[in-house]
């Protein structure tokens, strides 16, 4: 399994190698979109993390913690630790999984320029995941209802 917070400096990267500006509620569209591209293609999870159902759609926590104090403005850095006193950071090596590389260049050149905005929109469709776990009031994303949504755009 993948660590969701590497996946998300793998899409940060992308998005500071072609400045596009990333908001921390654009990285998590990005990431479930991503994940779900994922599932649908190898019937397999990303990663361990559940996705929660917030107001504004599906977000995955640590995601959440580690840039919440960008609010709603671009992310200028990536997610970094420290080993032997110094700052490193992880990016998921894309070429380990040809069905992860496939994925997550479909997912960036399909959804890099659409906004925030309109990608919480989509998470909210009728019938998506997000809705069923706040109708079920689970408030967490089973695989079976992300598997079933359908493309955005």
């Amino acid at each position: 399994m993948i660590c969701a917070l590497y996946i998300a400096n793998n899409i940060l990267n992308k998005s500071f190698n072609e400045n596009i500006e990333i908001t921390p509620i654009k990285l998590q569209k990005l990431i479930y979109i991503l994940y779900k591209e994922y599932l649908k293609m190898t019937g397999k999870s990303l990663f361990n993390e559940n996705f929660q159902a917030w107001q504004y759609g599906p977000v995955l926590k640590s995601i959440y913690e580690q840039f919440k104090h960008y609010r709603g403005n671009p992310i200028r850095d990536y997610y970094c630790f420290f080993k032997d006193g110094e700052r490193v950071y992880t990016l998921v090596n894309e070429n380990c999984s040809e069905e992860f590389m496939n994925v997550i260049n479909i997912v960036w050149n399909k959804y890099k320029n659409v906004s925030a905005k309109e990608l919480v929109d989509f998470t909210h469709i009728k019938n998506g995941a997000w809705q069923k776990a706040l109708d079920n009031k689970t408030y967490i994303l089973n695989d079976e209802d992300i598997v079933l949504e359908e493309d955005y755009i």
